[in-house]
């Protein structure tokens, strides 16, 4: 019971957190590409090139805003590389033939043991005749020996491994998002232009004015 109790009921946990961990990360790898639109629409609003990106009314150019948005321009522009990269679980963080034995004969042989034991503890045959009950319960001890004696079948280390990869996976993509959400405002502060009025109605000239419909489309949300 002690065994039941502990290794087999962690095991479980275990393998379902690293079930977990891992439909994070895929789930972040799936959007790697997420931030392709917005890296456009900045690199248009600083000008078009990013070798001599300018941020500011038309004719004039803000260094520090210049700067800080090449360095969002950058990151934005490098995120489905790095996305790709943080999040592609190398095969040898959970080797295939652990995979196969973990959901194989490890599940099976647990919960062969557990069923059975509850049916020990529980079935009206062995409650009331011991000397069943002692034949139920070496039953249940020969799985337990069969568990034992096979190659080890705890989970731990390899969850751990699994939440560390899925941790620096999710902050990277989380570096992605912040600087999406910086990508907002520098997009309409380094595309603005000069605003030129007539008698009969104004209109917006430079950079800002071409962005205006683009960026309700977009998904920066």
């Amino acid at each position: 019971m002690t065994f039941l109790e502990k290794q087999a009921t962690n095991f479980l946990n275990q393998w379902r957190r690293i079930q977990s961990f891992n439909k994070t990360i895929n789930g972040k790898l799936g959007k790697n590409g997420a931030f392709a639109n917005v890296t456009g629409y900045l690199l248009t609003a600083l000008g078009g090139d990013s070798s001599n990106v300018s941020c500011g009314e038309t004719g004039s150019r803000d260094a520090a805003s210049s700067a800080k948005a090449l360095q969002t321009y950058n990151t934005l522009k490098n995120c489905s590389k790095s996305i790709t990269a943080a999040c592609t679980m190398p095969a040898s963080i959970v080797p295939a033939d652990v995979i196969s034995k973990f959901t194989g004969f490890c599940m099976t042989k647990f919960n062969e043991a557990k069923t059975a034991s509850d049916d020990c503890r529980t079935n009206k045959q062995y409650t009331s005749n011991g000397t069943a009950a002692c034949e139920c319960w070496s039953k249940v001890g020969a799985v337990i020996t069969t568990i034992k004696s096979s190659s080890d079948c705890s989970a731990s280390t390899y969850s751990k491994a699994v939440k560390q990869f899925k941790n620096a996976c999710v902050q990277t993509f989380m570096t992605c998002r912040k600087e999406e959400d910086a990508s907002v405002q520098l997009v309409y502060t380094c595309g603005s232009g000069e605003v030129l009025s007539t008698a009969s109605s104004s209109s917006s000239s430079g950079r800002l004015a071409s962005h205006m419909s683009i960026m309700a489309h977009s998904s920066l949300q």
